[in-house]
């Protein structure tokens, strides 16, 4: 009976204890589960936060154009920015250099591109805008180009060599475009290097209009471009270009280098000319430049009358 009842207790606390251990296993499980979920919400809620704190236009505005004022030492500012990772960029009152003399401006810079492709290394950008933009460039009287940041003061690189094509990324850009771009150059009046007096110089491009439907490696490319400019120089060193029309047409290589000429195509046409340049009149002028399948065409007319032609080929 002893032993019966030995037995029996023996199994009875081996049961039990084996109970325990199974309620201390189970607590801990889940435990261990409640931590890890708790562990997870936490990582869930700040990637949130910081996709959230990154995925604005606050941040490129807080962050990242003081870090590219830094690198150009100058002034980079804009007055509202739109940013998503997913695909846009868009710069609204942008300046750079310094606020009271500033070397670019621009209304708009807006780029849409794709994430997803980029990730798998093939970049598309589907929209680039510039949009009533300002290049102030003003130089010294000797010719050098006052800069709102210093020169770059890296040896000149040796000649490299070219890049194999296969080390291009794929990528695909359209629908570029730039509105209402305006590009200044003034120079003071002064003496050059050699201590020669030069007259001020004042040069603009007004009103100028870019398109480009789309760029591919391998595809033919088409540059339309329309402007009016004004030169001053001086007496009989003055000119005014209305209505500048320029078209570009090429085929890119892979390796962005055109060396057949008959794959080139460029026409330039100067339709409303005026002014004076070393006592030649320009009232009434027009000139046609065209380059294609390697010969080279200017026609020079007068109240739409060709007065002169000149052809070259190329070698």
């Amino acid at each position: 009976r002893l032993a019966a009842v030995s037995g029996g207790w023996q199994g009875s606390a081996i049961s039990d204890w084996t109970l325990v251990r199974f309620n201390i296993h189970e607590v801990t499980v889940k435990r261990f589960l409640k931590v890890a979920a708790i562990v997870v919400v936490i990582g869930v809620v700040l990637l949130v936060a910081v996709f959230f704190y990154v995925n604005n236009g606050g941040f490129v505005k807080r962050h990242v154009l003081p870090k590219v004022a830094d690198a150009l030492d100058t002034s980079v500012t804009a007055k509202d920015v739109k940013f998503s990772v997913f695909g846009l960029l868009e710069l609204n009152g942008l300046s750079l250099g310094e606020a009271a003399n500033p070397l670019f401006t621009a209304d708009t810079v807006r780029v849409r591109y794709q994430l997803f492709p980029a990730i798998g290394g093939e970049y598309k950008v589907d929209e680039i805008l510039l949009q009533n933009a300002t290049v102030a460039l003003v130089q010294n009287a000797d010719g050098k180009l006052q800069l709102p940041f210093p020169p770059s003061e890296d040896s000149p690189a040796g000649p490299s060599e070219p890049m194999n094509p296969a080390d291009f990324p794929a990528f695909a850009v359209k629908n570029i475009k730039v509105d209402g771009l305006t590009v200044t150059c003034d120079r003071p009046g002064g003496k050059d290097n050699d201590g020669k007096p030069t007259p001020a110089m004042h040069l603009d491009l007004q009103n100028i209009n870019v398109d480009i439907p789309s760029i591919t490696i391998g595809e033919s490319i088409q540059i339309d471009i329309t402007a009016d400019g004004n030169f001053d120089n001086g007496p009989q060193r003055n000119a005014k270009l209305g209505n500048i029309g320029i078209t570009i047409s090429a085929t890119i290589p892979n390796d962005f280098l055109i060396t057949d000429l008959s794959a080139f195509t460029l026409e330039v046409t100067l339709p409303e000319l005026s002014g004076d340049i070393a006592g030649v009149s320009l009232a009434n002028r027009q000139v046609k430049t065209i380059f294609k399948n390697g010969e080279l065409y200017v026609q020079e007319s007068r109240n739409s009358v060709v007065e002169a032609e000149f052809t070259a080929k190329a070698n």
